[in-house]
């Protein structure tokens, strides 16, 4: 049998807490109803099982007697039916102590001060801490990324990003999860909201693929690359599909050489495989974390005098990649078929541009980085299009 009086009792001091009258910005004798109806108390209205109703009746019948609510009843033939009650601001503190809850306030408060030692850090928890701490102030809601009502879930995610920021070998998930929580599955409930909010306040333009890993990734190489391990010397040309190396032997390489005249890194994996020109080529798979970017320092650390180009599709997201590329590794990457040409050659194979496409492209134009693609990101808008890399080999 449901605590009808506690459940009533809650969603009135939820509406309270979200109210005016509780952020002090009430400018009228303002007060807290729930109205009954099939959206806020369905089991009211419940004709077959009326013992509900009788059970609630009761539940606000003793809530009145307590003076923590008045009850509205219908009139004429609707005079037993409760058509809304309403919440005593005269004796809101019994109500928490009835309800054994905390106030919003206090809980807020406590959420304060875990951000306070987060708050002067130069990265994204930095970020979010003094964004969340902003918005308590204000009175803002934070409940997008945190539930104020489960102070050991917010210490949990604060401590996972602190944790995924400093992580900087790659480890399996259960792995991390043990060596920050003590649980094999811990971070993987709440992996989800750590990297939302890493993504979302970070001040890259772009997310690493952290070194969070379910199994192990790997680097493909193709063309004319060859490798020299511990104890064998590999050269990708042997193989007509390339081959791949797990991240976890990318540090055991010794050497890499490229024999061509030029490198080039490609984003998506069917581009990988139908990629038919000369030169090394590396897949990357999209954002790179600090092992695949290690490796393309050290490539170009032993091949300096060669040229690298990078291949991606022609959209946001594509240049975002690129320019991430360059930022991590400071290798001079130049395009690769991501120019106004190739997009206006394939423009009956490209995509139309949604609304959120057109917003990032202008805000991408306007950032100094992106200052030598501004041709084709200006051609995109023109045209309304975008292009997937697959379509153009």
């Amino acid at each position: 049998m449901k605590n009808y009086k506690k459940i009533l009792l809650n969603k009135l001091i939820d509406s309270y807490e979200s109210s005016v009258i509780y952020k002090g910005d009430a400018l009228r004798d303002t007060q807290i109803y729930l109205k009954f109806n099939l959206k806020s108390i369905k089991e009211y209205f419940d004709e077959l099982n009326y013992k509900y109703k009788e059970e609630i009746d009761v539940a606000c019948n003793q809530l009145e007697i307590e003076k923590f609510i008045k009850v509205y009843k219908g009139k004429g033939y609707k005079s037993h039916i409760i058509e809304k009650i309403q919440l005593n601001l005269e004796n809101i503190e019994a109500a928490y102590l009835y309800l054994n809850r905390k106030e919003k306030k206090q809980k807020e408060d406590e959420l304060s001060i875990l951000l306070e030692s987060y708050k002067e850090r130069e990265d994204a928890l930095g970020n979010f801490a003094t964004y969340i701490t902003d918005k308590l102030k204000s009175n803002g809601s934070v409940k997008k990324y945190l539930d104020i009502d489960n102070v050991s879930e917010c210490k949990d995610i604060l401590k996972g990003i602190d944790e995924v920021l400093k992580q900087d070998e790659e480890i399996f998930r259960r792995n991390f999860s043990v060596k920050v929580y003590g649980d094999s599955k811990r971070y993987e409930a709440i992996e989800g909201k750590i990297i939302k909010i890493i993504k979302d306040f970070s001040s890259d333009e772009v997310l690493n693929d952290y070194n969070i890993l379910k199994n192990y990734t790997y680097v493909y190489f193709k063309g004319d690359i060859s490798l020299r391990l511990k104890e064998s010397k590999i050269n990708a040309n042997d193989f007509l599909g390339g081959i791949a190396v797990s991240s976890k032997d990318i540090e055991n390489i010794k050497e890499i050489k490229v024999s061509g005249s030029k490198l080039v890194t490609i984003e998506n994996l069917t581009s990988f495989n139908n990629y038919t020109g000369d030169g090394g080529v590396i897949y990357l798979g999209g954002y790179h974390n600090s092992v695949r970017q290690n490796l393309l320092i050290k490539i170009y650390s032993e091949n300096p005098n060669i040229n690298y180009y990078h291949s991606g599709d022609i959209d946001a997201g594509g240049f975002k990649i690129l320019v991430h590329l360059i930022k991590k590794t400071k290798i001079p990457f130049k395009t690769l078929n991501m120019d106004s040409e190739t997009l206006c050659e394939n423009i009956n194979y490209a995509k139309d541009l949604t609304a959120n496409d057109v917003n990032e492209i202008n805000r991408l134009s306007e950032i100094e980085e992106y200052k030598d693609y501004i041709n084709v990101l200006s051609m995109m808008i023109r045209l309304n299009k975008k292009l997937e890399q697959e379509i153009i080999f």
